[in-house]
């Protein structure tokens, strides 16, 4: 059912697959859980056994971060079966802004011409600020996360990549981590708990459906190279 829901939005959304020149990439990855010695313990009881020794305690994945959906850019995807969304590399400078929400308002200049995305009062949001920095001391490439500040009336900018989901159900890790200088950048890490819902996800983006048709792109040359760039 599941995969039957993922493979109906895809073909709803008309998403349009573009062979870029250079990518923004990540991994979502299972969020972590670590079972105690007596929920341990409740388990083995369960299944009719009976503990003698003291075993050590297991890590278990809840959920693989599967099935998520991002925006960027006028394009749509999803995270893959091993949790990587793979985006369009579509602005030349190393900072990027990501916001996590599960409901987005279109705010329209004509027709179906969205001037931009809002997120509805009272909807919860978490926005985070990457940024590329050299340590001085070792000269080493550094992805720093921060928390973002609050937006202006809602308003979503237009360069900011966004995450499907409950706020509270990805986990973002703050703080700096190592990266190397590709042309394309490769964001750090981040987890999916075991609250997300990705069927909900792609239920509610069938209603935005209409706002991703085709585009035509052009190339926007860079100091390394060129990108497609969607051109509306």
């Amino acid at each position: 059912m599941q995969k039957f829901i993922y493979a109906a939005t895809f073909i709803a959304l008309h998403m349009s697959y573009i062979q870029a020149t250079n990518t923004i990439s990540f991994f979502i990855r299972p969020y972590p859980h670590v079972l105690d010695q007596g929920q341990m313990n409740e388990r083995i009881h369960r299944r009719g056994m009976r503990q003698k020794h003291h075993l050590p305690l297991p890590q278990s994945v809840v959920r693989p971060g599967v099935g998520i959906y991002a925006l960027y850019g006028g394009y749509i995807t999803l995270s893959d079966r091993n949790g990587q969304i793979l985006l369009p590399r579509l602005e030349t400078e190393a900072q990027l802004t990501l916001i996590v929400t599960n409901r987005l308002t279109p705010i329209l200049m004509a027709g179906n011409t969205i001037g931009y995305w809002q997120i509805p009062e009272h909807q919860p949001y978490a926005i985070y600020h990457y940024q590329q920095i050299s340590d001085p001391e070792t000269r080493s490439l550094l992805w720093n996360v921060s928390q973002g500040e609050e937006l202006n009336d809602r308003r979503i900018p237009d360069t900011a990549i966004i995450i499907i989901s409950p706020p509270d159900s990805i986990y973002i890790p703050l703080g700096a981590s190592l990266t190397q200088p590709y042309p394309s950048l490769v964001l750090p890490d981040m987890y999916a708990k075991k609250s997300i819902d990705s069927n909900a996800s792609a239920l509610y983006l069938l209603n935005l459906r209409q706002f991703f048709g085709s585009f035509s792109v052009r190339l926007r040359q860079i100091p390394k190279g060129y990108v497609l760039v969607p051109h509306l």
